[in-house]
Parts: structure tokens; sequence; C-alpha cells
């Protein structure tokens, strides 16, 4: 088992690699039966004028040759009126990704980003949006829709058609290994975890996990998910058995 060290440089070396794999990918158009990648890239606007604005930078990047050429990207905003939360606006997008693609879209594998509303702790990112935030690294201009692209290529081979939600604000690193076995095949949703100290987790969501005894061996295991906590204390979560005792753990990634 690695110590701490050595994990956050497996992370550290694993994510280059990833950066390095998308970044051939870029300005590219991309043959799917050869390349993994996703069929159609769908962001969310909360209004028409920032559906504009969305579209006119994806444009731009396109024209820059800063994304897959081949790849189509559509953006939706929300319908007038009320809201009812960000799952209604995903929804809705489903049921336009169906008008757009019909039954074919059973058979692709989409990355849905929501991106709508207006950043009110970075107003600076408030009017052009925190998906194209500039990021201080990439030979030529990287924005937070780039990390995105390149972080969850290598999520590709262990899923099948289906929709995959990724946050537009949330910078996401981990290492997978070649000898991983899970997929994301089974029905309904799966999320995303990882292990983290209970001082942390006072204000995340919180995964609670059957008593697993130990993982499979690999970088990354699938687990029930029973509750999940929203930014419990800490008595909370030894209450209701958030706390992981076993140290096989340490260092792995959770699906559930």
């Amino acid at each position: 088992m690695m110590n701490f060290e050595e994990n956050i440089s497996a992370i550290s070396d694993y994510m280059s690699q990833v950066l390095e794999n998308y970044n051939s990918l870029r300005g590219k158009k991309i043959d799917l039966s050869q390349t993994p990648f996703w069929d159609a890239v769908i962001i969310s606007a909360s209004d028409s004028s920032q559906e504009k604005g969305y579209q006119l930078q994806i444009q731009e990047k396109q024209e820059r040759r800063e994304v897959p050429l081949s790849i189509p990207f559509h953006v939706f905003s929300d319908p007038p009126g009320y809201k009812i939360g960000c799952g209604g606006s995903t929804m809705f997008i489903l049921e336009k990704i169906f008008e757009i693609y019909g039954a074919a879209m059973y058979n692709m594998r989409f990355l849905l980003i929501p991106a709508g509303g207006f950043s009110q702790r970075l107003p600076n990112l408030s009017i052009l949006g925190k998906l194209f935030s500039p990021l201080p690294f990439g030979e030529s201009k990287y924005q937070m829709l780039d990390l995105i692209l390149a972080t969850y290529l290598p999520f590709l081979k262990h899923m099948p058609p289906g929709v995959f939600l990724a946050s537009s604000d949330a910078i996401i690193s981990f290492s997978l290994s070649e000898n991983d076995t899970w997929t994301f095949e089974n029905e309904g949703f799966t999320a995303l975890a990882h292990l983290s100290s209970v001082i942390i987790g006072t204000t995340h969501g919180v995964y609670v996990l059957p008593d697993i005894k130990n993982g499979d061996g690999g970088s990354a295991f699938m687990s029930e998910c029973l509750r999940v906590l929203q930014k419990p204390s800490i008595e909370e979560m030894h209450g209701k058995g958030a706390i992981v005792k076993s140290s096989s753990f340490i260092g792995k990634n959770i699906l559930c």
C-alpha cells in the first residue's frame, strides 16, 4: 500500500498523462471507432442570453482549434418561468437530446455539464461563466471546459452508453490502474467518491457505505451507498456509520 507522499506523486503523474492525452486530441477530428471520446458534449445555461454567450465562446475555441473538432457541442438554456432546480434542468436537457438524436441516444455517451447561474463568489466570471475561466497551464489557452474534457477521458473505457454528469467548477484529481475491472454498467446512478478527513466531511456531502472489509486490489471499487449526509457534524458521521475504519481503502477511489 502506498503512503501519502507516494499516493500524491502517483496522482500527479497520472493526471499529467491524462492532460497530455487530451492535448493530443485538441484541434483534430476524432474517429470514435478508434479513439474513445464523448459522442456529444452538452452544456446547460440559465437563460437565452447566457446560452448565446456560451455558444460564442465554444465557437471561438473551435476556431482556435482548442477542442476536438468533430465532436458536437450543444448548449441549452432553461425554459423561462419558474425553475425546479438543477434536476429539472437535467430532465429538460435529456428531452432536448432526444429531440436531436432520437432513439440513437441510447447507444451514445454524453458529457453533460450544468453551467447555468451567475457566480457570486467570483464576480469576474459571472458573465462569461466559470466553465470558461482561464487556467494557468497548457500549451495553448486552457479553460475549465478543457480540464473537464480531459479529466474524465479515462472513464470512457468503463462506460457503456449513457450520460455522465460533471460539475463545471470542480477540479477532480485521481489515478486509475490498468487492472481495474469496475464499470458504470449498473442501472441507475453511479456517483464518484473518495476518502477524506472528517473535518472536510463537515463541509461536503458524505456517502455512508456498507461495512466493506477490503477492496478488490484495484485503484477504485464499486459499493452500494446506504445514505447521503449533507455537511454533517462529526458526531452525526460517527452515529450514522460514515467513518471508514479499515486502512485498506487509503488511496482508493469509490464509485457508489
